[in-house]
């Protein structure tokens, strides 16, 4: 007999020229058969294994025995054969068959191959399910769709789609059946399996399998097979080629091909057909909101265990694109263990699976994935492509499988020992995933490493920028080492007639990696350098599971020395809450291993081991370990092999300081954004490790800040898309933020950057980081190609105007929630608007029990907020899209309700344009019904204005549509028909410098500017945060049963926070408060009026009524004030000089919050200033008179008590204090009466109106009068304003005004 031997890599082959050698290599432990062609064909054998009737389990095995050379016991005539195998026939048959066989013919055809095994077992010899059972496809489908289950939800189906027949449900769930089920073909099968022998011969030059293992697996079957239970098999995914290994062992060795879950995404023409016939079932990823589908699932894979079928499913769910183990998704191990808790399995083995691949044939795709890159769509023009990979080296593939255990003893081991209740969901999900990790950490501690991840590891974690050759070979014998003195294995034969040496098992994983890996010319001796690093971190990750408890502990030590004599000795106590603190950080990250005590244990016991193993030093009686003097390079290579992590988690926690205070990002974005962040600092040398760029990386990282609550996420649209944005502690809290960044940056490597050996977070990294603020970060990276010619200014400004050229949006009106209103509400809204106009003009709060959000009219907003009525003489411009056809029908029939002057086109009033000022006026909003959409915007516009000042004129400037271009355009109009102009919209928060310009010669020619801030609570709208505009923020206002007013507070819907574009006025940076909140960024809200729609205002639209609120509402309400004012006297325009200066009068809100923010005395960022009641030197007011923050007196119409502060308690539901539940008792009025008091530091009672600043310190006296109830109430209310007017010093032609009966 003529034996060759080879060696590639850590693969043993045999060359067999004879039917005799063939049967010697057969009876091998591991045996690979060459092909005529030159090929290696694996033809798999098994080991001795147990007698009959023992427990399918086997001793702990040792590398020598697992990789022992091929044919060393076949002369042996007591190996070979174990009893269980020789009754059944089950070897020997096979040996028989062989040996009668032609090896032409077994090793020229997989097909051949494939009949000789199976031929050779006695019918039904095949250990598991039938799986081609007659009719098995039908009876599976009879027992799920018949299920209870499956038929309540088809019945929950027909509930929610009321329009669908049974028949059509029942087809409905066929469809969903037949697209999902497997069906099994023998011939299809068979065919498959040549094609997949076939290529796994082109790619790969074996797999090897442990003969115990697979002995200990086939016993196990073969008990399953007995109770009828299933084996469920849990492999590792790192690859496509994951299906095809783990059933062509099966198909070889004997077992049922499992049932297989895949992924619909692998449902493509012809592949999906025959995978499906080999066991492949198709599942959706996502089954939220699909009950049909979801009930289905669940009862199919109840099904297929109840009837004795082996399952097969991915515990990582996708492929590991970073070579380590994913966190478990467990779904369908839910589904199993809940199949187990109802009875309908008497019990099932769990069989853990590592495959171990030399290289991966899709580590490329990976890297782009990682990147950033999105994900190839599996098409069968991709399929085709990827035949370029056949031929290609790729090494061997070992397949080491864990000791099977009982899922029922588990479970009732855990239920033991944790007290479960498994019918309680948060104990089941516990006992849930504690299995998923057990069977994680059997796979970490099962699986083989391989050399071409020893050499990976050796040249990434070499300090050098290359590695010699002789190195690498002394360092790759040096890594194997300390992966097998920590319990792992290493692929490795080592054989007992001699050792293969470490040098041909370098070069041949030199070969396998290829272009990976670089070698050096021109240079004294060959030097090999990591070419492609990102890729090759994959293979150095599929080690990192064997230090990771040491890893933690030696970054931990790390963050105390750096910068420091490397022997310096740390307290231990001090170690310890660095090393809680590491292992929360990575909980998502790795799969530790555990002894099961606390965290105090199982760092005392790593402690240990490392002394053992020369790494640190310990001083007992002081406490102290320092690292070991003699270590021969093991801290080093472990802090190495755990830095890239830290990087990746410092690089995402100082991605957070781009969304501080309260900025927000769709999520899809902010991970692209954080690795440009990556790649700048990556090339400037603030990220020591390219791979700390990784998306999956970053990704567990986003998770893990998430569960810590240093992020939120958040859902903001009807589509689903989710934001993200720092949590209210971190968002308010800046300090808290950097101290968070940099205790992750203590564990990273040293930099140029580091001082005193801790890398922090500088104002230099700050503001690179703040260039990636949204919506900046997409481009920031090409203007940083010039940061170092150009100060950061500059660059900035580049990039904002670069973007504001490219950027085109659609602007949104606020958020419309219209309340339909009958009109029994009206006639009550218009008797209370009549008697408040009457009696109660008041503009203080009366705040006593009772006080809900109710509908408020035009008499009692006007009260509220101290406006006169008037507006004589000046023009208010209102800039809305579309043309809202009905608007000035709408506005005829609003004033006639509430007894308003007339407002139309024919007297003057009203005056309609396009937005380039014509009679082109477009048609209405073709979006959405006219109540909630521009129709309904524009009425509540149009009316608001008219109510709040009647005498002024309305200019209704009509932008073409939504867009950004056409509704600034339609503000450049109405700048130039009037020198008030209100926007009730907003977009996202960019620059425009077309309508910057316009605000800005706008303010020159004396024009104001009002904008909505926004109604979700979050972040201000555009054009509401430019400096040249006024912000309106909204509030919640509560009124007495009467109609008086009782409190306001913030209204939760009112947005308000930093704009991440335009920089704070230097008016309102005078304002220390909004300094603070800020710091150089505009912060909006300015003013703020009643907003929330619970105390909204009646509008028609179309001639209906709708009750209407949002900063839609507050917007108009302001601007109409101005008209007022400025009828009064005010000449100057109203801008942030003037309302952070010492003209207006505001009444602080202190209660209340939006999504971010709580109000607060003085400024905020839910209310901003206040309310405006008034300004300082402006007559013909309600009220005149300033007063300083301490002492403050309002009257109203039946007493002289003071408003107390917004509830805190009031009512903010949209369904409470409605218009039904708002008796105006019978049109009367109740009058109160009680002290004014005069000191801010007074009762709960009191309400200051403080200024900005120091105005007028005089106060005007209090009088205190009562209406006569007699007929002449009417004449007796203006004869009270009358004298408070004289008081008040008002001009004597406003008088004569008045007088006049």
């Amino acid at each position: 007999m003529s034996i060759k031997k080879e060696y590639c890599g850590s693969v043993f082959y045999r060359s067999t020229t004879s039917a005799g050698d063939l049967q010697t290599a057969v009876l091998s432990p591991l045996s690979i058969i060459t092909m005529p062609s030159g090929r290696k064909h694996q033809l798999l054998v098994l080991k001795p294994g147990k007698k009959k009737g023992a427990p399918p389990e086997v001793e702990k095995e040792d590398d020598d025995e697992i990789e022992e050379e091929p044919g060393n016991r076949s002369s042996d005539k007591k190996v070979g054969v174990n009893s269980v195998h020789n009754e059944a026939g089950w070897l020997e048959a096979l040996k028989d068959r062989i040996k009668s066989t032609k090896p032409a013919l077994l090793l020229s055809s997989y097909l051949s191959d494939l009949e000789t095994i199976r031929n050779a077992y006695p019918q039904g010899e095949v250990v598991g399910g039938d799986i081609f059972a007659p009719k098995l496809y039908n009876r599976l489908r009879k027992v799920v769709i018949s299920s209870a289950s499956v038929q309540a939800a088809m019945e929950a189906f027909r509930v929610k789609n009321p329009t669908l027949s049974i028949n059509a449900v029942q087809a409905k769930v066929d469809d969903l059946y037949s697209r999902m089920a497997t069906n099994f073909d023998n011939g299809e099968l068979r065919s498959l399996a040549y094609v997949v022998q076939w290529i796994l011969q082109q790619m790969y030059s074996g797999i090897h399998i442990s003969a115990k293992e697979i002995n200990r697996v086939r016993e196990t079957a073969r008990i399953a097979q007995e109770r009828g239970v299933p084996l469920i098999i849990l492999p590792t995914h790192k690859s496509h080629v994951d299906y095809m290994v783990v059933s062509y062992v099966f198909l070889l060795c004997g077992l049922s091909v499992p049932f297989i879950a895949a992924g619909d995404n692998l449902m493509i023409p012809i592949a999906g057909h025959y995978l499906r016939s080999a066991g492949a079932f198709f599942i959706k990823r996502k089954m939220e909101g699909d009950i049909l589908y979801k009930a289905l699932f669940n009862e199919y894979i109840s099904a297929v265990m109840q009837e004795g079928y082996n399952l097969e499913f991915f515990l990582e769910g996708g492929r590991s694109r970073t070579g380590k183990l994913l966190k478990p998704k467990t779904g369908i191990l839910s589904v199993v263990c809940d199949t187990y808790l109802q009875g309908r399995i008497e019990d099932a083995y769990i069989l853990p699976i590592s495959i171990g691949y030399d290289k991966v044939i899709e580590t490329e795709s990976y890297v782009k994935e990682l990147l950033g890159g999105s994900k190839e769509k599996e098409s069968l023009r991709e399929l085709i492509r990827s035949t370029r990979l056949l031929g290609l080296s790729f090494g061997r593939v070992d397949v080491r499988i864990a000791k099977p255990f009982s899922l029922k003893t588990f479970i009732d081991e855990q239920v033991a020992v944790r007290h479960f209740d498994v019918k309680n969901k948060d104990h089941f999900r516990n006992l849930v995933n504690i299995l998923a990790y057990n069977v994680l950490n059997r796979i970490n501690t099962q699986g083989s490493v391989m050399p071409t991840s020893i050499v990976v590891t050796a040249i990434l974690t070499h300090r050098g920028r290359g590695i010699s050759r002789k190195e690498l070979i002394e360092r790759f014998g040096w890594v194997r080492e300390l992966i097998l003195q920590r319990g792992g294995r290493a692929a490795r034969p080592d054989v007992k007639s001699g050792k293969m040496a470490d040098g041909q098992l370098v070069d041949s994983a030199l070969n396998v990696l290829g272009n990976l890996i670089g070698k050096q010319k021109n240079v004294l001796e060959p030097v090999f350098t990591p070419v492609k690093r990102f890729e090759l971190s994959y293979y150095r990750n599929q080690i990192v599971h064997v230090f990771v408890n040491e890893g933690v502990i030696v970054c931990a030590l790390y963050s105390h020395i750096k910068g420091k004599k490397q022997n310096t000795m740390v307290e231990k106590s001090i170690i310890l809450p660095d090393v809680s603190f590491l292992s929360q950080l990575f909980k998502i990250e790795f799969i530790y291993t555990s002894s099961g005590g606390s965290i105090m244990e199982t760092y005392d016991q790593t402690i240990t081991k490392m002394v053992e193993r020369n790494v640190v030093v310990v001083d007992e009686e002081n406490q102290t370990v320092a690292v070991n003097t003699m270590d021969d390079g093991q801290f080093q290579f472990l802090c190495a092999m755990f830095w890239p992590f830290i990087d990746s988690y410092w690089l995402m926690c100082a991605s957070f300081y781009a969304l501080f205070p309260s900025f927000m990002i769709e999520e899809k974005s902010f991970m692209e954004k954080v690795q440009s962040l990556g790649f700048t600092l990556y090339y400037e040398g603030d990220l020591g490790y390219y791979e700390g760029i990784s998306k999956e990386t970053l990704g567990n990282a986003i998770a893990l800040f998430l569960s810590l609550h240093i992020i939120e996420k958040q859902i903001i649209d009807i589509k689903g898309t989710t934001v993200v944005k720092l949590a209210p502690e971190y968002a308010t809290n800046e300090d808290r933020l950097v101290s968070l960044i940099d205790r992750i940056g203590r564990f990273r490597r040293a930099s140029r950057y580091s001082v005193e050996g801790v890398t922090i977070f500088s104002p230099r990294l700050k503001q690179i980081v703040r260039l990636n603020t949204p919506p900046l970060a997409r481009l920031y990276v090409t203007g940083l190609k010039f940061r170092r010619k150009l100060s950061a200014e500059p660059v900035y400004l580049f990039l904002v105007i670069f973007i504001s050229f490219c950027t085109a949006q659609n602007i949104t009106h606020g958020r419309l929630t219209p309340i339909p209103l009958n009109t029994s509400q009206i006639d009550q809204l218009v008797q209370l608007d009549q008697a408040f106009a009457l009696l109660n003009f008041s503009i203080s709060g009366n705040k006593r029990a009772g006080g809900s959000a109710r509908a408020l009219t035009p008499s009692q907003v006007r009260s509220f907020y101290n406006a006169p009525s008037s507006g004589q003489g000046q023009k208010v411009a209102i800039v809305v899209a579309y043309g809202a056809s009905t608007v000035e029908n709408d506005l005829a029939i609003f004033s006639s309700k509430f007894s308003l002057p007339s407002c139309t086109t024919a007297n003057g009033c009203f005056t309609k344009m396009d937005q380039n000022g014509g009679s082109n006026i477009p048609g209405d909003d073709p979006t959405t019904p006219a109540q909630n959409g521009w129709s309904g915007e524009t009425g509540l516009d149009v009316q608001w204005v008219h109510a709040m000042a009647p005498q002024a004129k309305i200019i209704l400037v009509c932008a073409n549509s939504a867009a950004s271009s056409d509704l600034y355009a339609a503000v450049s109009t109405a700048a130039q028909q009037a020198p008030i102009v209100s926007m009730s919209w907003g977009g996202a928060d960019t620059l425009s410098l077309s309508s910057e310009q316009t605000f800005s010669n706008g303010h020159s020619n004396g024009v104001s500017f009002f904008a909505a801030t926004g109604d979700d609570g979050k972040s201000p709208s555009y054009p509401s945060t430019s400096p040249n505009v006024i912000a309106i923020g909204g509030t919640t206002t509560y009124t007495n049963s009467d109609g008086t007013l009782n409190s306001e507070s913030a209204w939760s819907g009112s947005s308000g926070g930093c704009s991440s574009i335009y920089t704070m006025s230097s008016a309102q940076s005078s304002n220390a408060q909004a300094k603070a909140a800020c710091g150089n960024f505009r912060a909006s809200p300015d003013i703020s009026f009643d907003a929330d729609p619970s105390s909204g205002v009646p509008v028609y639209v179309q001639g209906n009524a709708y009750q209407y609120g949002g900063t839609s509402l507050a917007t108009p309400i302001s601007s109409a004030r101005l008209a007022t004012v400025r009828g009064a006297g005010l000449l100057t325009v109203f801008d942030a000089s003037y309302v952070y200066g010492s003209n207006i009068r505001v009444r602080d809100v202190t209660s209340g919050s939006n999504a971010n923010y709580n109000a607060a005395a003085g400024y905020d960022l839910t209310t901003g200033l206040g309310l405006w009641m008034g300004d300082a030197g402006v007559k013909n007011q309600v009220t005149t008179s300033s007063t300083q923050a301490s002492t403050t007196s309002r009257v109203t119409s039946s007493n002289t008590s003071t408003t107390s502060q917004a509830s805190t308690s009031a009512c903010q539901s949209l369904d409470c204090g409605g218009i039904l539940n708002n008796p105006l008792n019978g049109g009367a009025t109740q009058t109160d009466t009680s002290s004014s008091g005069s000191s801010a530091a007074g009762s709960g009672s009191q309400q200051n109106y403080a200024t900005n600043s120091v105005s007028s310190t005089s106060t005007r006296q209090v009088v205190t009068a009562t209406p006569s109830p007699t007929k002449n109430r009417k004449r007796d209310k203006i004869h009270y304003i009358v004298r408070m007017l004289i008081q008040d010093g008002v001009y004597e032609k406003h008088l004569r005004l008045i007088k006049s009966p």
